[in-house]
């Protein structure tokens, strides 16, 4: 049985609201006077509005909890030591977001460097990473967002992460 929560409901629809009028506020040209330093902030702060808003929602319904983060895609159970709890997938997530996010912004800032070729690099170094199976909670948490629901077999999603890491490196260089 699920277990609604709807404290978390109503926290989480209110901090999407306050992402949303964040947006809304760049879209009426309210930041446009910003330093570089103010708009990047205000960017990772509304990203992260928005991840924790979905984040509390879903588990507030039930579709992201311990138990269905515990099965591996192929329905077998995790194995003994390596189940992800929600607090580890939402940080590994939030995380992986966050610092790719972050790097892309501050190389833009400092070097020049376009904000497209750090996010493009920083997730296809992340998907390599995740291929290899280690650190074994990035490939899981990677494994769990439901992007290759469709692929069951542990050696395709690999294989599959190393093609889009190569591929979305190639294209960051060619976008620099």
């Amino acid at each position: 049985m699920v277990e609604f929560r709807p404290y978390r409901l109503l926290i989480g629809i209110a901090i999407g609201g306050a992402a949303l009028t964040m947006a809304s506020a760049v879209d009426a040209g309210f930041t446009r006077d910003f330093p570089s330093w103010a708009r990047s902030a205000w960017a990772l702060t509304l990203m992260a509005g928005i991840f924790a808003a979905v984040t509390l929602v879903a588990n507030a319904l039930g579709v992201l909890t311990a138990q269905r983060l515990g099965i591996e895609p192929s329905g077998k159970p995790s194995q003994p030591g390596r189940t992800l709890r929600v607090w580890h997938f939402v940080t590994i997530y939030g995380g992986s977001l966050v610092i790719v996010a972050s790097l892309a912004l501050a190389l833009e800032n400092i070097f020049g460097i376009s904000s497209e070729a750090g996010l493009l690099s920083g997730c296809g170094t992340m998907f390599l990473v995740a291929a290899s199976g280690r650190p074994w909670w990035l490939y899981a948490t990677i494994r769990r967002l439901g992007w290759f629901a469709a692929i069951t077999s542990d050696k395709w999603m690999k294989t599959t992460l190393a093609v889009l890491g190569i591929v979305l490196l190639l294209v960051s260089a060619n976008v620099l």
